[in-house]
């Protein structure tokens, strides 16, 4: 059984090679589904209540997202403080759906955009970073998210260069044309490589 993580900054068309594992058999644990989630734990909610105030939930118990958003934008300590509380639930929802897959011998992908931050990189064999040109990072952000190229600039302002990605992954997508068949090939390769190198491992 391989745990692979995959991570990249917004716009590098990592979901997409997210897909392509899936279909080789691999169960993809999507991390930012897990993060949207995880806010209703209720020991997670208690914990950012103490600390960004009881009204990051709306009347209806639904958790402000835009809210905390606009706290945490460029305040790197309150940032800092929401990862903080977050990450440990999402890591142990995480580490129980791990667990499951192993009895079954199913390969698992963490797709986390956090993965080095909240240093899930520690549970996984092997680590790809997807990454892209900035300019055309931008460029998809605009179109995928109907947002301004300046907000698109700002979001990945916020985020870790891909000269990080590349260094500290042990395999890199470059992923800079818009050719899904192209993507395609790259991911196979990646997914041919990872075994031959974890067979050379165990």
């Amino acid at each position: 059984m391989i745990v692979v993580g995959i991570t990249g900054s917004s716009g590098s068309g990592k979901s997409l090679c997210s897909t392509i594992f899936e279909k080789d058999g691999y169960r993809v644990i999507d991390c930012d589904k897990i993060a949207h989630n995880v806010v209703r734990n209720p020991l997670c909610r208690e914990e950012l209540c103490r600390f960004f105030g009881e009204d990051i939930f709306d009347k209806n118990n639904v958790y402000d997202r835009k809210k905390v958003a606009g706290i945490v934008f460029n305040n790197k300590n309150k940032l800092s403080k929401l990862n903080e509380i977050t990450h440990k639930y999402i890591i142990k929802q995480i580490e129980e759906i791990i667990e499951e897959c192993k009895k079954d011998n199913i390969n698992v992908l963490i797709d986390a955009p956090l993965l080095y931050e909240a240093k899930l990189e520690k549970i996984c064999n092997k680590t790809i970073a997807v990454v892209a040109d900035r300019t055309i990072k931008i460029g998809r952000l605009v179109a995928r998210d109907n947002i301004s190229e300046e907000m698109a600039e700002r979001r990945l302002s916020n985020q870790l260069d891909d000269d990080y990605y590349i260094k500290n992954a042990d395999y890199v997508i470059y992923n800079n044309d818009n050719d899904d068949n192209n993507l395609y090939v790259k991911v196979k390769n990646i997914l041919i490589k990872l075994r031959g190198d974890i067979n050379e491992e165990s």
